[in-house]
């Protein structure tokens, strides 16, 4: 039956060991197996670890980085629409122009409003009186 190190030592600190200097021929030779076992996983351990802090330090790296794009993206946008808005002010209010050039400005419109809906707008923070 295996031994379960947690419940017997819950207080144990596994990475405060350091087992490189450990000198296994001079244990009795029935432990040098249990010891080598809990080397063996002292090590698997510290190595899980480290792979997950890599992972979430590379996540966090992603997260940031699609931030940045997100906000670039909803820049664009605004600009967009603000050149849309212009655009339909100055067909509004000159000459009249053509059924066609009103049909594209009226479709450019409809598509920055459907790339605008993919993009969340950003939260507002409700302010908490003091």
């Amino acid at each position: 039956m295996p031994i379960n190190i947690n419940l017997m030592f819950p207080n144990l600190d596994l990475s405060k060991l350091d087992l490189s200097r450990l000198d296994l021929s001079k244990l009795d030779s029935s432990l040098t197996p249990i010891l080598s076992a809990l080397t063996q996983k002292v090590n698997v351990i510290m190595a899980t670890q480290a792979a997950i802090a890599q992972a979430l330090r590379d996540a966090v790296t992603q997260m940031t980085k699609t931030g940045t794009e997100i906000a670039g993206l909803q820049t664009q946008v605004t600009t967009l629409n603000e050149a849309i808005a212009t655009l339909q002010a100055t067909i509004d209010s000159g000459p009249s122009v053509s059924q066609e050039l009103t049909d594209a400005v009226a479709s450019v419109a409809t598509e920055a409003q459907a790339l605008d809906d993919l993009i969340p707008d950003a939260p507002t923070i409700p302010v908490v009186p003091a």
